[in-house]
């Protein structure tokens, strides 16, 4: 009798570790789609080290800091931020004799807008955004509804919904309020730094 309570016993412990084993990981998830499609796109070596399986090229398992930026140089090579071309008009001199029109009088100053929550913390930028104004003006022009039809990133700071959920928001980014959004861009800040954006380099 006790000989068969000790193998009920064992039997579910073996199985408790497998149960746990079965769950997947998210950004393992789709650090391995996005790795599979450069592949697919620029060739088997165009990827890279797949870091999640084998871990760093110093033997070292890959942290969650090191697969998210990895996920962002993937995205990037999917999905390449488009190129602005600028055009320059050439300066026309005028003649001695040109006069000058009356200058029109100044439009009224629009009524500011509600500025965007300032987050606390060493991630702070200027303008009130939780990164640098530069970088998201270039993402999204400041939109905090914007979403990027190729690669699904969304909101002003042009989030992927798989990092938006790893770091704890809930839904899509570009639904969130101005807060949240701002939150969740500062723990990314803070984690992956400037790495994380493709408008940042």
């Amino acid at each position: 009798m006790k000989y068969r309570i000790l193998a009920v016993a064992t039997t579910g412990a073996i199985a408790l570790p497998a149960a746990a084993a079965a769950q997947p990981n998210p950004m393992a998830t789709h650090y391995k789609r996005d790795y599979i499609a450069v592949a697919s796109k620029f060739g088997k070596r165009a990827p890279g080290r797949n870091i999640v399986r084998w871990g760093l090229s110093n033997g070292h398992p890959a942290s969650k800091t090191d697969v998210l930026q990895s996920i962002g140089v993937l995205e990037r090579m999917l999905h390449p931020a488009p190129v602005v071309h600028y055009v320059t008009t050439p300066i026309v001199t005028q003649p001695s004799t040109y006069v000058a029109p009356e200058p029109a009088p100044a439009p009224a100053a629009p009524a500011p807008a509600d500025p965007a929550p300032t987050v606390s913390g060493p991630a702070t930028g200027s303008g009130g955004w939780a990164i640098p104004g530069y970088i998201v003006q270039c993402e999204s022009g400041g939109n905090w509804g914007a979403v990027n039809p190729s690669s699904g990133a969304g909101g002003a700071y042009q989030i992927m919904p798989s990092t938006w959920q790893a770091y704890g928001g809930s839904g899509l980014p570009q639904n969130a309020s101005p807060a949240q959004q701002s939150a969740i861009a500062s723990k990314i800040w803070n984690s992956a730094g400037p790495s994380a954006w493709s408008c940042a380099h």
